[in-house]
Protein backbone atom coordinates (compact mmCIF):
# COMPACT_ATOMS: atom_id res chain seq x y z
CA UNK A 1 0.00 0.00 0.00
CA UNK A 2 2.83 2.41 0.89
CA UNK A 3 4.50 1.73 -2.46
CA UNK A 4 1.27 2.53 -4.32
CA UNK A 5 0.84 5.70 -2.26
CA UNK A 6 4.36 6.88 -3.12
CA UNK A 7 3.77 6.13 -6.80
CA UNK A 8 0.67 8.33 -6.79
CA UNK A 9 1.96 11.21 -4.67
CA UNK A 10 5.35 11.30 -6.37
CA UNK A 11 4.29 10.44 -9.89
CA UNK A 12 5.55 12.63 -12.69
CA UNK A 13 2.08 14.13 -13.15
CA UNK A 14 1.73 15.11 -9.48
CA UNK A 15 5.24 16.56 -9.23
CA UNK A 16 4.75 18.51 -12.45
CA UNK A 17 1.37 19.79 -11.24
CA UNK A 18 2.84 21.09 -7.96
CA UNK A 19 5.77 22.69 -9.82
CA UNK A 20 3.44 24.36 -12.33
CA UNK A 21 1.21 25.61 -9.51
CA UNK A 22 4.11 27.16 -7.59
CA UNK A 23 5.37 28.82 -10.77
CA UNK A 24 1.84 30.05 -11.57
CA UNK A 25 1.45 31.53 -8.08
CA UNK A 26 4.64 33.53 -8.68
CA UNK A 27 3.60 34.72 -12.13
CA UNK A 28 -0.08 35.53 -11.58
CA UNK A 29 -1.17 39.04 -10.72
CA UNK A 30 -4.56 37.91 -9.38
CA UNK A 31 -4.09 35.62 -6.35
CA UNK A 32 -7.78 34.60 -6.20
CA UNK A 33 -7.39 32.88 -9.59
CA UNK A 34 -5.09 30.33 -7.94
CA UNK A 35 -8.09 28.53 -6.40
CA UNK A 36 -9.11 27.33 -9.85
CA UNK A 37 -5.48 26.79 -10.89
CA UNK A 38 -4.95 24.49 -7.89
CA UNK A 39 -7.88 22.36 -9.00
CA UNK A 40 -6.71 22.24 -12.62
CA UNK A 41 -3.05 21.45 -11.88
CA UNK A 42 -3.23 19.30 -8.74
CA UNK A 43 -6.66 18.15 -7.56
CA UNK A 44 -8.23 17.11 -10.87
CA UNK A 45 -5.12 15.26 -12.19
CA UNK A 46 -4.73 13.41 -8.87
CA UNK A 47 -8.34 12.27 -8.86
CA UNK A 48 -8.11 11.23 -12.50
CA UNK A 49 -5.07 9.11 -11.67
CA UNK A 50 -7.25 7.17 -9.21
CA UNK A 51 -9.95 6.65 -11.84
CA UNK A 52 -7.82 6.21 -14.97
CA UNK A 53 -4.74 4.63 -13.45
CA UNK A 54 -3.93 2.28 -16.35
CA UNK A 55 -4.90 4.56 -19.23
CA UNK A 56 -1.77 5.91 -20.94
CA UNK A 57 -3.72 8.12 -23.30
CA UNK A 58 -5.33 9.86 -20.34
CA UNK A 59 -1.91 10.43 -18.76
CA UNK A 60 -0.79 12.13 -21.96
CA UNK A 61 -3.93 14.28 -21.95
CA UNK A 62 -3.21 15.23 -18.32
CA UNK A 63 0.28 16.38 -19.24
CA UNK A 64 -0.98 18.45 -22.16
CA UNK A 65 -3.73 20.02 -20.05
CA UNK A 66 -1.42 20.96 -17.16
CA UNK A 67 1.11 22.46 -19.53
CA UNK A 68 -1.68 24.47 -21.18
CA UNK A 69 -2.88 25.87 -17.84
CA UNK A 70 0.66 26.84 -16.86
CA UNK A 71 1.43 28.50 -20.21
CA UNK A 72 -1.69 30.65 -19.76
CA UNK A 73 0.32 32.52 -17.10
CA UNK A 74 3.24 33.04 -19.48
CA UNK A 75 1.80 33.77 -22.92
CA UNK A 76 0.45 37.34 -23.16
CA UNK A 77 -1.28 36.87 -26.51
CA UNK A 78 -5.06 36.63 -26.20
CA UNK A 79 -5.20 34.31 -29.21
CA UNK A 80 -2.58 32.04 -27.67
CA UNK A 81 -4.50 31.97 -24.39
CA UNK A 82 -7.71 31.04 -26.22
CA UNK A 83 -5.93 28.13 -27.91
CA UNK A 84 -4.54 26.91 -24.58
CA UNK A 85 -7.93 27.19 -22.87
CA UNK A 86 -9.48 25.30 -25.78
CA UNK A 87 -6.94 22.49 -25.32
CA UNK A 88 -7.91 22.24 -21.66
CA UNK A 89 -11.58 22.19 -22.61
CA UNK A 90 -10.88 19.26 -24.96
CA UNK A 91 -9.39 17.34 -22.03
CA UNK A 92 -12.52 17.90 -19.97
CA UNK A 93 -14.62 16.69 -22.92
CA UNK A 94 -12.48 13.55 -23.11
CA UNK A 95 -13.02 12.94 -19.38
CA UNK A 96 -16.77 13.48 -19.79
CA UNK A 97 -16.89 10.92 -22.61
CA UNK A 98 -15.11 8.42 -20.39
CA UNK A 99 -17.66 9.06 -17.62
CA UNK A 100 -20.51 8.56 -20.10
CA UNK A 101 -18.93 5.31 -21.29
CA UNK A 102 -18.67 4.10 -17.69
CA UNK A 103 -22.35 4.85 -17.17
CA UNK A 104 -23.46 3.02 -20.33
CA UNK A 105 -21.50 -0.06 -19.23
CA UNK A 106 -23.46 -0.22 -16.00
CA UNK A 107 -26.64 1.91 -16.05
CA UNK A 108 -28.69 2.94 -13.01
CA UNK A 109 -27.46 0.17 -10.73
CA UNK A 110 -24.99 1.75 -8.30
CA UNK A 111 -25.28 5.27 -6.84
CA UNK A 112 -21.59 5.40 -5.88
CA UNK A 113 -20.45 4.77 -9.45
CA UNK A 114 -23.17 7.02 -10.90
CA UNK A 115 -21.83 9.85 -8.72
CA UNK A 116 -18.35 9.34 -10.19
CA UNK A 117 -19.78 9.20 -13.73
CA UNK A 118 -21.73 12.44 -13.30
CA UNK A 119 -18.73 14.18 -11.74
CA UNK A 120 -16.61 13.33 -14.76
CA UNK A 121 -19.32 14.67 -17.07
CA UNK A 122 -19.67 17.88 -15.03
CA UNK A 123 -15.97 18.62 -15.52
CA UNK A 124 -16.68 19.40 -19.17
CA UNK A 125 -19.13 22.10 -18.08
CA UNK A 126 -16.35 23.58 -15.98
CA UNK A 127 -14.06 23.45 -19.01
CA UNK A 128 -16.64 25.28 -21.11
CA UNK A 129 -17.03 28.10 -18.57
CA UNK A 130 -13.26 28.36 -18.19
CA UNK A 131 -12.87 28.71 -21.95
CA UNK A 132 -15.63 31.34 -21.98
CA UNK A 133 -13.78 33.29 -19.29
CA UNK A 134 -10.40 33.18 -21.05
CA UNK A 135 -11.90 33.90 -24.49
CA UNK A 136 -13.97 36.80 -23.13
CA UNK A 137 -17.22 35.31 -24.44
CA UNK A 138 -20.34 37.21 -23.39
CA UNK A 139 -22.22 34.71 -21.20
CA UNK A 140 -24.67 37.30 -19.91
CA UNK A 141 -22.66 37.59 -16.69
CA UNK A 142 -19.61 39.54 -15.61
CA UNK A 143 -16.18 37.98 -16.17
CA UNK A 144 -15.91 37.36 -12.41
CA UNK A 145 -19.21 35.43 -12.31
CA UNK A 146 -18.11 33.44 -15.37
CA UNK A 147 -14.88 32.51 -13.56
CA UNK A 148 -16.82 31.64 -10.37
CA UNK A 149 -19.05 29.32 -12.39
CA UNK A 150 -15.97 27.58 -13.77
CA UNK A 151 -14.54 27.06 -10.28
CA UNK A 152 -17.99 25.94 -9.06
CA UNK A 153 -18.03 23.12 -11.60
CA UNK A 154 -14.48 22.05 -10.71
CA UNK A 155 -15.08 21.80 -6.96
CA UNK A 156 -18.82 21.33 -6.27
CA UNK A 157 -19.56 19.48 -9.50
CA UNK A 158 -16.39 17.41 -10.00
CA UNK A 159 -14.43 16.95 -6.76
CA UNK A 160 -17.53 16.57 -4.56
CA UNK A 161 -19.31 13.92 -6.72
CA UNK A 162 -16.06 11.97 -7.13
CA UNK A 163 -15.44 12.12 -3.37
CA UNK A 164 -19.07 11.16 -2.76
CA UNK A 165 -18.65 8.20 -5.10
CA UNK A 166 -15.50 6.98 -3.33
CA UNK A 167 -17.34 7.32 -0.02
CA UNK A 168 -20.21 5.25 -1.43
CA UNK A 169 -17.78 2.41 -2.13
CA UNK A 170 -17.32 2.20 1.65
CA UNK A 171 -20.82 3.08 2.83
CA UNK A 172 -24.25 2.19 1.47
CA UNK A 173 -27.53 3.04 3.17
CA UNK A 174 -30.97 4.46 2.47
CA UNK A 175 -29.80 7.91 3.55
CA UNK A 176 -26.81 7.72 1.19
CA UNK A 177 -29.03 6.78 -1.75
CA UNK A 178 -31.28 9.72 -0.85
CA UNK A 179 -28.61 12.43 -0.73
CA UNK A 180 -26.65 11.41 -3.83
CA UNK A 181 -29.27 12.66 -6.36
CA UNK A 182 -29.69 15.85 -4.32
CA UNK A 183 -25.96 16.59 -4.38
CA UNK A 184 -25.63 15.65 -8.06
CA UNK A 185 -28.50 17.95 -9.07
CA UNK A 186 -27.27 20.75 -6.78
CA UNK A 187 -24.78 22.43 -9.16
CA UNK A 188 -27.38 22.67 -11.93
CA UNK A 189 -30.16 23.90 -9.61
CA UNK A 190 -27.88 26.53 -8.05
CA UNK A 191 -26.71 27.69 -11.49
CA UNK A 192 -30.32 27.96 -12.74
CA UNK A 193 -31.30 29.82 -9.57
CA UNK A 194 -28.46 32.33 -9.94
CA UNK A 195 -29.43 32.88 -13.58
CA UNK A 196 -33.22 33.09 -13.36
CA UNK A 197 -34.70 32.82 -9.85
CA UNK A 198 -33.13 33.88 -6.53
CA UNK A 199 -35.90 31.96 -4.73
CA UNK A 200 -34.94 28.74 -6.55
CA UNK A 201 -31.33 29.42 -5.60
CA UNK A 202 -32.36 29.74 -1.94
CA UNK A 203 -34.41 26.49 -2.01
CA UNK A 204 -31.63 24.58 -3.79
CA UNK A 205 -29.10 25.75 -1.18
CA UNK A 206 -31.42 24.51 1.59
CA UNK A 207 -31.61 21.08 -0.08
CA UNK A 208 -27.85 21.16 -0.48
CA UNK A 209 -27.43 21.90 3.23
CA UNK A 210 -29.65 18.96 4.16
CA UNK A 211 -27.61 16.64 1.91
CA UNK A 212 -24.22 17.93 3.07
CA UNK A 213 -25.01 17.62 6.78
CA UNK A 214 -26.45 14.15 6.24
CA UNK A 215 -23.20 13.24 4.46
CA UNK A 216 -21.18 14.55 7.41
CA UNK A 217 -23.19 12.43 9.85
CA UNK A 218 -22.74 9.35 7.65
CA UNK A 219 -19.00 10.03 7.40
CA UNK A 220 -18.69 10.02 11.20
CA UNK A 221 -20.52 6.69 11.32
CA UNK A 222 -18.44 5.04 8.61
CA UNK A 223 -15.29 3.02 9.05
CA UNK A 224 -12.62 4.09 6.56
CA UNK A 225 -9.63 2.16 5.27
CA UNK A 226 -7.05 3.89 7.47
CA UNK A 227 -6.99 6.14 10.53
CA UNK A 228 -5.42 9.05 8.65
CA UNK A 229 -7.97 8.73 5.84
CA UNK A 230 -10.74 8.88 8.46
CA UNK A 231 -9.43 12.22 9.77
CA UNK A 232 -8.86 13.77 6.34
CA UNK A 233 -12.21 12.80 4.78
CA UNK A 234 -14.22 13.80 7.85
CA UNK A 235 -12.45 17.19 7.92
CA UNK A 236 -13.03 17.59 4.19
CA UNK A 237 -16.77 16.95 4.45
CA UNK A 238 -17.02 19.06 7.63
CA UNK A 239 -15.50 22.01 5.76
CA UNK A 240 -18.42 21.81 3.35
CA UNK A 241 -20.76 22.13 6.33
CA UNK A 242 -19.18 25.51 7.05
CA UNK A 243 -18.83 26.87 3.52
CA UNK A 244 -22.41 25.93 2.60
CA UNK A 245 -23.60 28.30 5.36
CA UNK A 246 -21.85 31.15 3.53
CA UNK A 247 -23.75 30.12 0.41
CA UNK A 248 -27.01 30.22 2.38
CA UNK A 249 -26.27 33.76 3.58
CA UNK A 250 -25.45 34.83 0.01
CA UNK A 251 -28.65 33.21 -1.37
CA UNK A 252 -30.73 34.75 1.44
CA UNK A 253 -29.42 38.19 0.56
CA UNK A 254 -30.25 37.66 -3.13
CA UNK A 255 -33.78 36.43 -2.33
CA UNK A 256 -34.85 38.60 0.63
CA UNK A 257 -32.21 41.32 0.98
CA UNK A 258 -31.06 40.02 4.39
CA UNK A 259 -27.55 39.38 5.74
CA UNK A 260 -25.52 41.03 3.03
CA UNK A 261 -22.57 38.89 1.94
CA UNK A 262 -20.26 40.28 -0.73
CA UNK A 263 -18.57 38.28 -3.46
CA UNK A 264 -15.25 39.42 -2.03
CA UNK A 265 -16.18 37.81 1.30
CA UNK A 266 -17.25 34.61 -0.51
CA UNK A 267 -13.91 34.49 -2.31
CA UNK A 268 -11.86 34.90 0.86
CA UNK A 269 -13.75 32.49 3.10
CA UNK A 270 -16.04 30.22 1.09
CA UNK A 271 -13.54 29.75 -1.75
CA UNK A 272 -10.47 29.46 0.47
CA UNK A 273 -12.13 26.88 2.76
CA UNK A 274 -13.24 24.79 -0.21
CA UNK A 275 -9.79 24.90 -1.79
CA UNK A 276 -7.55 24.25 1.22
CA UNK A 277 -9.69 22.04 3.45
CA UNK A 278 -12.34 20.37 1.32
CA UNK A 279 -10.25 20.09 -1.85
CA UNK A 280 -6.72 19.45 -0.59
CA UNK A 281 -7.56 17.29 2.44
CA UNK A 282 -10.24 15.36 0.57
CA UNK A 283 -7.99 14.52 -2.36
CA UNK A 284 -5.15 13.49 -0.03
CA UNK A 285 -7.56 11.32 1.95
CA UNK A 286 -8.65 9.32 -1.09
CA UNK A 287 -5.12 9.12 -2.50
CA UNK A 288 -3.98 7.44 0.73
CA UNK A 289 -6.11 4.33 0.20
CA UNK A 290 -8.43 4.52 -2.84
CA UNK A 291 -11.48 2.31 -2.23
CA UNK A 292 -12.08 -0.32 -4.90
CA UNK A 293 -15.34 -0.47 -6.79
CA UNK A 294 -17.78 -3.24 -5.89
CA UNK A 295 -19.60 -3.00 -9.22
CA UNK A 296 -18.92 -5.51 -11.99
CA UNK A 297 -19.06 -4.12 -15.52
CA UNK A 298 -21.63 -5.85 -17.69
CA UNK A 299 -19.97 -7.22 -20.82
CA UNK A 300 -21.80 -9.23 -23.47
CA UNK A 301 -19.66 -12.32 -24.25
CA UNK A 302 -18.67 -12.63 -27.90
CA UNK A 303 -16.73 -15.60 -29.22
CA UNK A 304 -13.39 -14.83 -30.89
CA UNK A 305 -13.37 -18.14 -32.82
CA UNK A 306 -13.39 -17.66 -36.59
CA UNK A 307 -13.56 -20.11 -39.51
CA UNK A 308 -11.72 -20.08 -42.84
CA UNK A 309 -12.95 -20.46 -46.43
CA UNK A 310 -11.68 -23.61 -48.13
CA UNK A 311 -8.79 -22.90 -50.44
CA UNK A 312 -9.17 -19.10 -50.10
CA UNK A 313 -7.07 -18.62 -46.96
CA UNK A 314 -9.39 -15.78 -45.88
CA UNK A 315 -11.08 -15.39 -42.51
CA UNK A 316 -14.82 -15.05 -42.25
CA UNK A 317 -17.21 -14.83 -39.28
CA UNK A 318 -18.39 -18.42 -38.87
CA UNK A 319 -17.53 -21.70 -37.20
CA UNK A 320 -18.03 -24.02 -40.20
CA UNK A 321 -17.35 -23.76 -43.93
CA UNK A 322 -20.19 -25.97 -45.14
CA UNK A 323 -23.33 -26.66 -43.16
CA UNK A 324 -23.84 -29.78 -45.36
CA UNK A 325 -20.82 -31.34 -43.62
CA UNK A 326 -23.04 -31.73 -40.58
CA UNK A 327 -26.56 -31.97 -42.08
CA UNK A 328 -28.06 -34.43 -44.59
CA UNK A 329 -29.51 -31.89 -47.02
CA UNK A 330 -31.85 -34.37 -48.76
CA UNK A 331 -33.20 -35.61 -45.44
CA UNK A 332 -33.60 -31.99 -44.26
CA UNK A 333 -35.54 -31.06 -47.44
CA UNK A 334 -37.77 -34.13 -47.09
CA UNK A 335 -38.56 -33.35 -43.47
CA UNK A 336 -39.24 -29.72 -44.32
CA UNK A 337 -41.67 -30.75 -47.06
CA UNK A 338 -43.55 -33.08 -44.70
CA UNK A 339 -43.69 -30.33 -42.05
CA UNK A 340 -45.10 -27.77 -44.54
CA UNK A 341 -47.79 -30.19 -45.79
CA UNK A 342 -48.80 -30.92 -42.21
CA UNK A 343 -49.14 -27.22 -41.41
CA UNK A 344 -51.31 -26.64 -44.51
CA UNK A 345 -53.57 -29.59 -43.59
CA UNK A 346 -54.03 -28.24 -40.06
CA UNK A 347 -54.92 -24.86 -41.54
CA UNK A 348 -57.63 -26.36 -43.76
CA UNK A 349 -59.11 -28.23 -40.77
CA UNK A 350 -59.27 -25.08 -38.71
CA UNK A 351 -61.07 -23.27 -41.49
Amino acid sequence: MKANLRSRLFSSITIAGVFFFIASSILTSEPYLLMLTAAQLIFVPLMLQLLLETKRKHIIFNWIAMLSIFLLQVIPSSTGQMVLAFIYMILTFFVACYGLKRFFQRGFTNWAEISIDIGMMYLFVGGLWFFAYIAGIDTGFSPLITWLTAIHFHYSAFLLPISLGFFGRLHDSTWYRLIVPIILSGPILVAIGISFSPLLEFISVLLYIFAIYTLIVLAYRTRFLSHLQTILIRLSFSALGITILFSLLYATNNSFGLWFVSIDFMLKFHGLFNCLIFGMLGVLGWVLVPPKTKQDVWNFPVSRIRGALKGAGKQHPGLVDELSDFVDIKLYQKQSSIFMRTQISIGYLLL
